[in-house]
């Protein structure tokens, strides 16, 4: 007979641990635990089987508690809390001296080790930046209160420009996108895409449902992990962190314009670099591989193929003596001189013009890309004060653009360098709220050749990737529909008519013969039916013509119409081959056997049912909004006026 084995020493129990055992073990509070497990990245499992009664219960993995035991946070922690208690006896009693060599000899904390422990590589940490952030934007708009204080919201401040001026300064955004919530921003980093959203500024009060403590333990972690990504960006360029301010911009309220990049130069901070600098060269190396032309390639197979079947031949020379008879049959590959023979020369020839068709393509489009960063690089804009001038100006600089305002980069706003003017309300409303002299002249009279626009514009010309028309965009005009970059149309099955249009400005674009019609989408629909009632005008002719000759020859009405019959039967046959094709997947249908592939399929058509669905609905309200622009709006009528009407 064995021992006899205790209950939950063994088994599936041992693995999970609920949270008021885990405090316990840790021998720490429930609000510390939380901090710990935010920290460390430890979250809540649940496991496969579990009664009734621990249901309710949150359970942990035992590792994962194990490795909170071992973390030298926990001393930290713990040391914290004894120098409260003592601070708090101190003042207490008031003793002075004891309180002011507390306060020195306060025991701290970093969270460096933990940041490398989550992220054993740079990728990895890139790839979870998407939340920092988010989160860190939030709190450099907050105002700072008893929660937040005013170290953090500068802190955040601080971080996130140095972030930006890294992407104005390798021009890595890509997409952008306005919405309720706030401005979208995608960049691409080490061939890693990063979104991240910015908040709209207004004021943001403090929310009674959300816990700003949990929140603080988030941003204290997040903190620590964009100033290591932060480090590593700016010597991935060379660039000296943290970067420098300038004192004139700064006071100006222009945090992204204040930032000074520089490059190391002295031989100490050389040291550090090298390692980017290896692998700087390894890249260039392998930039140099690519740009081999098509021939020297061809060349280096020839020559390879044929030393490598001259060793083979030699150790086969007794095989191939024993299978002469087969060998003369069939037709082998050989080289001889570096020629291929007739018969595997042309399947070769097709698969080195796929692959040189690849690289023309991928050539291409890496030259549209280096296009797209530097859209705005001939253009210099002009914010006026409604605008949102941080981000207009994150987002201009980013594509190589100019940007001034009053008291920022612009001593004369009349200048004939500015191409654009930026204005975000009607000019009537402008004039009327203008303080200067000089503000009234410019909205007064238009300056030639500059465009007024309102901020849209610049977002749909960087989502497009080409510069669009500014009609649409005028003060007072209505704005275009503003489309998602990150929608992607061929998996909705839905494409609207602004992609369209802007599809077919794109195509104009690459053929170089063409320009760049200015015209507006009104132009072209009218011009397009005009061309239809131009076609369908010819076919009467034809018709008419064709019934005359008829008559002239002595045919019959009734037998003239009999000749156009055969067009219903294609019609007929076309319709019967349609129903062929139903039956046969009705057929398939039932051929599926097994459950697992019923499921399935069953799946899929409900996605596809779904999928028609929205697309349906698409196209009735956009059948609803053109028939409400036809028609004039009548607001509806108030009770009285309806009883005088009976009256």
């Amino acid at each position: 007979m064995g021992k006899e084995q205790k209950k939950g020493k063994k088994g599936g129990a041992t693995s999970f641990i609920s949270r008021s055992q885990a405090v316990r073990k840790l021998q720490v509070p429930l609000k510390l635990f939380r901090k710990l497990c935010i920290l460390k990245g430890v979250f809540p499992r649940e496991p496969k089987r579990v009664k009734s009664k621990a249901k309710d219960k949150t359970y942990y993995m035992t590792k994962d508690i194990g490795f909170i035991a071992h973390d030298p946070l926990l001393e930290k922690f713990r040391d914290l809390r004894a120098w409260k208690i003592k601070l708090k006896k101190a003042q207490s009693k008031k003793e002075e001296n004891r309180i002011k060599s507390l306060k020195i000899n306060k025991p701290q904390y970093f969270l460096d080790h933990i940041v490398k422990e989550r992220y054993p590589t740079f990728i990895d940490a890139l790839r979870d930046v998407d939340d920092a952030l988010n989160l860190l934007h939030l709190f450099a708009l907050m105002t700072p209160n008893k929660y937040v204080t005013e170290r953090q919201v500068n802190n955040a401040k601080r971080l996130c420009c140095e972030f930006q001026s890294y992407v104005i300064a390798t021009h890595s955004l890509r997409k952008t996108f306005i919405s309720i919530k706030g401005i979208y921003f995608q960049a691409e980093i080490f061939e890693q895409k990063v979104t991240w959203l910015v908040p709209h500024q207004f004021g943001i009060t403090d929310p009674k449902d959300v816990d700003l403590k949990v929140m603080l333990t988030f941003l204290e972690f997040y903190e620590t992990l964009i100033s290591f990504v932060n480090f590593k960006l700016y010597h991935s360029i060379n660039v000296l962190y943290p970067p420098k301010k300038r004192n004139s911009t700064f006071k100006l309220g222009v945090d992204l314009g204040s930032i000074i990049l520089k490059q190391i130069t002295d031989k100490s901070e050389a040291k550090q670099n090298n390692n980017n600098k290896i692998k700087k060269n390894k890249n260039i190396k392998h930039q140099k591989e690519k740009q081999q032309t098509f021939e020297e390639r061809v060349i280096s197979l020839n020559e390879k193929l044929s030393e490598v079947l001259a060793g083979e031949n030699q150790k086969t020379e007794q095989e191939s003596q024993t299978l002469s008879t087969e060998i003369e049959n069939e037709p082998t590959p050989q080289i001889l001189d570096g020629e291929f023979i007739k018969n595997d020369e042309t399947e070769l020839r097709q698969v080195f013009a796929d692959v040189n068709e690849q690289w023309k393509t991928a050539e291409i489009a890496e030259q549209e890309k280096e296009k797209a960063k530097l859209l705005f690089s001939d253009l210099k804009f002009y914010l006026s004060r409604e605008t949102p001038k941080e981000i207009l100006f994150f987002l201009i600089k980013c594509f190589g653009g100019n940007v001034c305002w009053d008291n920022f980069a612009c001593t004369n706003p009349t200048h004939p360098s500015i191409t654009h003017h930026v204005t975000d309300r009607p000019i009537n409303a402008q004039i009327e709220n203008a303080q200067k002299t000089y503000q009234i002249k410019l909205l007064q009279r238009k300056i030639f050749g500059r465009d007024y626009i309102q901020p849209q514009w610049i977002f749909d010309c960087i989502n497009a990737g080409i510069l669009l028309p500014v009609e649409e965009y005028a003060p007072n005009a209505k704005l275009p529909p503003h489309l998602s970059p990150f929608v992607d149309d061929q998996k909705e099955g839905y494409t609207p008519e602004r992609r369209k249009y802007i599809d077919n400005l794109l195509r104009i674009t690459q053929q170089p013969n063409q320009s760049i019609s200015t015209s507006t989408s009104k132009d072209e629909k009218k011009s397009n039916d005009s061309e239809n009632e131009e076609d369908e005008a010819a076919e009467l002719e034809r018709l008419y013509e064709k019934e005359r000759e008829a008559e002239l020859s002595g045919v019959t009405y009734s037998n003239f119409n009999s000749n156009k019959k055969p067009n219903n039967n294609n019609n007929n046959k076309n319709n019967n081959n349609k129903q062929k094709q139903n039956q046969e997947n009705k057929f398939k249908e039932m051929m599926i056997k097994s459950g697992k592939q019923k499921r399935l399929y069953i799946h899929l058509k409900g996605q596809e049912s779904k999928i028609k669905r929205k697309i349906s609905k698409l196209e009735n309200k956009k059948k609803l909004f053109a028939s409400n622009k036809e028609q004039p709006f009548n607001p509806p009528r108030s009770k009285q006026s309806k009883q005088s009407n009976c009256k």
